[in-house]
């Protein structure tokens, strides 16, 4: 399920970057186009997958991308990562970002 989503997720960004790229147009992880039931379930699988290994998988980064989008779009205030920390109920370790450097190449390099 995780791959088959991160695919579809991956030709999806893709062709909304070829469609605005010549307007000068960012795409938004927001922008998914996934309904909220498949967003949950993608979450689910996550948080389960990372309680099994204790680690980010970076083959999902890209999901992990996408579930943080929409619990930062609904967070409120300052408060974002005690939301993303309660949303994500397995001990991911978020007073110091720095400690997951693995995703970050991917956020900035993918698309």
């Amino acid at each position: 399920m995780l791959a088959q989503t991160h695919q579809k997720l991956d030709g999806h960004f893709k062709e909304l970057s070829r469609e605005r790229i010549s307007l000068g147009y960012p795409v938004y992880a927001f922008e998914h186009g996934l309904e909220a039931d498949h967003v949950e379930g993608v979450r689910k699988t996550l948080t389960s997958d990372f309680a099994r290994t204790g680690r980010l998988n970076q083959d999902h980064w890209l999901l992990w991308t996408v579930v943080a989008a929409e619990i930062g779009y609904a967070y409120d205030g300052d408060e974002y990562w005690h939301s993303f920390q309660s949303d994500i109920p397995q001990k991911i370790t978020l007073g110091d970002r720095e400690n997951h450097p693995g995703l970050v190449p991917y956020l900035r390099s993918s698309i």
